[in-house]
């Protein structure tokens, strides 16, 4: 029989296995895939995406059309095992609306999706997934399929969780205020921070901080909810002070909490790691400058400069300042290698000590001791004694009076001088008009 007879045959045969198979685009269908951990960018090592085992990821999978099933497969090397557990082999599925994971190997009462958190946003499906925290670590497979048709394969590098955070902050902050002021002030002007340290960790970490007291008015500056992985901060601590406060130092305690997020749990009880810090911030009410003593058994608080420098003949008010409830008798106030003019406790002069101060919690009582420093290149001590509560104290500030000035030179006295020269230019002048005088003559 010739070929001819058999040639439409054939052709039929072809058509009918071809409409048998099915038709598909679902290669050109996948446009991007991206692998992170919630909130965060991707990260990619040598090309391949990371994902961190025993940890929520989004895979989001963009393609060009809507399929009604969409898979992802991701095992540990480049063939899926023989046998399969948690810690070499997943696989989730999206089907026509409902999420879920395919499991294929047994023994787990643990699920690696949340279906919750799942959702697909037009052409993209996002799977919330995550693999178990001892899963095998290196190189993995990653494939995707659609209708059934694998129309991606790429691979992924699966890391262990690194959590190593760290908390540094300087001893003092340099925090001070006026007392009995309203202002803010801040820890930056001096440089003095909080650290909060993420450098080493490949996940991120929740930051919750607790204050011991006034928690509406102290802050870190720049802080925000999540330390995010391979990051550090640079904090600085904001008070806003009240204008009741009144001289003495505040201590406030700060407790930083850093937590792992995302963990997937894998029991009863999720372990999750944390680290928890707490540190010291003291405030120094008082005013510049000044030392402060304050009284271990009453309100009493004494402000007074150790050290200061003046000039030589200078006159100058010299100022403590006492505030808390209670009284205090200032015993004497002494003055070495300086005349001491008066003494005034607000703008009342003292005629005789000792005198009594009485001091509440509504303001501050000055003591101004008027010093009149009349010896050149030398060191003045003014002593206060005073007596708090039956406690004898002495407190002394120590000031450095410069040089005499040099005297100003006197412009010499040029009168007779220039006296001398006018009749000089005189007399030459009479001379010439003479001699010219004589010389017509002739």
């Amino acid at each position: 029989m010739s070929i001819k007879v058999y040639l439409p045959i054939i052709i039929f045969l072809l058509l009918v296995s071809f409409y048998q198979l099915p038709v598909t685009n679902a290669q050109s269908n996948f446009t991007d895939l991206t692998i992170v951990m919630p909130g965060e960018q991707q990260r990619t090592v040598s090309d391949k995406p990371v994902l961190v085992a025993g940890i929520w990821h989004q895979i989001n999978a963009t393609l060009t059309d809507n399929v009604d099933k969409l898979s992802i497969e991701s095992y540990e090397g480049e063939t899926s095992p023989v046998t399969k557990n948690e810690t070499n082999y997943y696989k989730w599925e999206y089907n026509n609306g409902n999420w879920n994971e395919v499991t294929e190997y047994g023994g787990t009462t643990y699920s690696y999706i949340d279906t919750t958190n799942c959702k697909k946003t037009g052409n993209t499906y996002s799977f919330y997934i995550g693999i178990n925290q001892y899963a095998t670590t290196g190189n993995w497979t990653l494939e995707i399929t659609a209708n059934n048709i694998g129309i991606y394969n790429t691979t992924i590098l699966v890391e262990q969780k690194i959590f190593e955070p760290g908390i540094s902050n300087p001893k003092d902050f340099g925090l001070q205020a006026e007392p009995f002021t309203e202002s803010n002030i801040s820890s930056e002007h001096q440089d003095l921070y909080v650290s909060l340290e993420n450098i080493n960790g490949n996940i991120p970490l929740a930051i919750n901080i607790y204050y011991s007291q006034y928690q509406n008015r102290v802050t870190l500056t720049n802080l925000e909810n999540i330390l995010h992985p391979f990051s550090k901060t640079k904090n600085y601590i904001t008070v806003h002070t009240d204008n009741t406060w009144r001289a003495g130092i505040i201590y406030i305690d700060a407790t930083v909490n850093l937590i792992e997020l995302y963990t997937i749990p894998t029991g009863t009880v999720a372990l999750l790691g944390e680290l928890q810090r707490t540190f010291t911030i003291p405030i120094l009410i008082g005013h510049s400058n000044y030392t402060i003593y304050e009284s271990s058994t009453t309100d009493i608080v004494f402000q007074y400069e150790e050290k200061l420098d003046t000039e030589y003949n200078e006159i100058k008010d010299i100022t403590a300042y006492i505030s808390g409830n209670g009284n205090v008798s200032i015993k004497k106030i002494t003055c070495e290698n300086a005349t001491l003019l008066k003494v005034k406790v607000n703008d009342e002069t003292i005629g005789d000590m000792p005198f009594l101060v009485h001091s509440t919690n509504l303001t501050e009582q000055q003591v101004v001791t008027q010093v009149h420093f009349t010896k050149e290149n030398t060191t003045v001590f003014i002593h206060y004694e005073v007596e708090i509560n039956g406690e004898n104290l002495t407190f002394t500030t120590q000031i450095n009076v410069g040089p005499k000035p040099p005297q100003e030179e006197k412009p010499a006295d040029t009168t007779l001088i220039m006296i001398i020269i006018g009749i000089c230019i005189i007399a030459v002048i009479g001379y010439m008009t003479y001699s010219q005088m004589k010389y017509r003559r002739r």
